[in-house]
């Protein structure tokens, strides 16, 4: 078994003995994921890709999983392979089907046991999971169907999506708290200018980590399914799965989006 897929990944996989005998640090912010690697061997319609994933490893990259085992907590974290800016509740349990921001899957450790394929994946990682049939999103997400706006020229008329807005279909608890990473000689000056409180909430890779007054959720008391909104910055906002490998709500396309991210709702 290669020990890497791709050039960008730069963990290596470990064997492991027996996943019971293993703990998950305290305040390492990880969850133990079981990802069934033939799905990005064949689509839904099923065309057979095996190899194609090694030269388009963003595309074919496996999105969902379930879960094993998780932390206890949540702590701020700023490191190479771990970027933890908010705090939140876990929400997640064994057994959940959860789908994953694909772009953390290229640096998470890579477990082995047996035939079985697992991942250390940053909880802050998980968008959304499915418990008996109920949808649970975490991490402050939404999930965004696209918006199409009717546009014309004469008799000639046609759809087109509007990047910068969506329908909310699912929502979730806001995060409780986002936090912001200042090189600590930056902290003074931050306190003065009043851009940040005062209290430190960590200390890592060489700076201190502070509340982030330019963020905050708006809750679901402001935002409802069924909502159009207006997104803030759209090129932050991608797509839960791509087409030919989605297993979501009956394979329904949707746009990953923090609640942070929607600046308006059209009423």
């Amino acid at each position: 078994m290669s020990d890497k897929k791709n050039e960008f990944e730069k963990l290596v996989s470990v064997e492991i003995e027996d996943v019971d005998s293993l703990t998950i640090a305290y305040t390492s912010n990880k969850v133990l994921i079981e990802f069934d690697e033939s799905e990005v061997e064949e689509t839904v319609g099923g065309i057979y890709t095996k190899g194609v994933k090694e030269h388009a490893f963003a595309k074919n990259t496996v999105r969902r999983g379930k879960v094993i085992k998780t932390c206890e907590r949540i702590v701020p974290t700023r490191n190479e392979y771990d970027f933890t800016m908010w705090q939140t509740e876990i929400q997640i349990i064994p057994g959940d089907e959860v789908w994953i921001n694909y772009f953390d899957m290229l640096n998470s450790y890579s477990l082995h046991h047996d035939d079985t394929t697992m991942k250390l994946i940053p909880y802050t990682s998980i968008i959304c999971a499915v418990r008996d049939g109920e949808v649970i999103m975490c991490n402050g997400y939404t999930l965004l169907e696209d918006y199409e706006e009717e546009k014309g020229f004469g008799d000639f008329t046609w759809k087109e999506k509007m990047a910068d807005q969506g329908i909310i279909r699912y929502i979730g608890q806001p995060n409780e708290m986002y936090y912001l990473p200042i090189m600590e000689r930056d902290h003074s000056a931050y306190i003065k200018k009043g851009l940040g409180g005062a209290k430190v909430y960590g200390r890592c890779d060489g700076h201190l980590i502070i509340k982030n007054k330019s963020k905050s959720d708006p809750g679901p008391k402001q935002l409802k399914v069924g909502d159009r909104v207006l997104i803030g910055e759209p090129k932050r906002l991608f797509y839960l799965e791509e087409w030919a490998y989605a297993r979501f709500d009956n394979r329904k396309l949707y746009r990953v989006c923090q609640q942070y991210n929607i600046i308006a709702v059209f009423n």
